[in-house]
């Protein structure tokens, strides 16, 4: 049994983050699928684009990449300078569909 970090809801299905590393989403209580994970999460968030119909989970690892899954499927994947600590989609100010990133250094 994995001991959960965080949990998030996606189209009334929940996505466990575990502590080895370990993406999962859990539909009525029953396991549907699991990913490992490279390294460890450091961040998490729900990607919801409502205009584009999109919504995916964004996670901040610790070799310092930010990956985006819908479900199961890696969608993209981009490299920053430092480490996340906190990680947010949504509106900023004026600005739609704006990715905002807290790192450590």
């Amino acid at each position: 049994m994995y001991t959960t970090k965080a949990c998030l809801c996606i189209h009334s299905r929940y996505i466990s983050l575990c502590v080895y590393n370990k993406l999962c989403m859990y539909a009525q209580g029953k396991k549907m699928w699991s990913i490992q994970l490279r390294c460890n999460i450091t961040s998490v968030s729900v990607m919801d684009h409502r205009q584009k119909g999109f919504k995916a989970t964004v996670l901040g690892l610790e070799d310092k990449t930010v990956c985006i899954y819908k479900d199961k499927f890696l969608v993209n994947q981009f490299s920053v300078p430092d480490v996340i600590s906190a990680i947010q989609f949504g509106r900023f100010g004026r600005e739609e569909g704006s990715l905002i990133m807290v790192t450590k250094g």
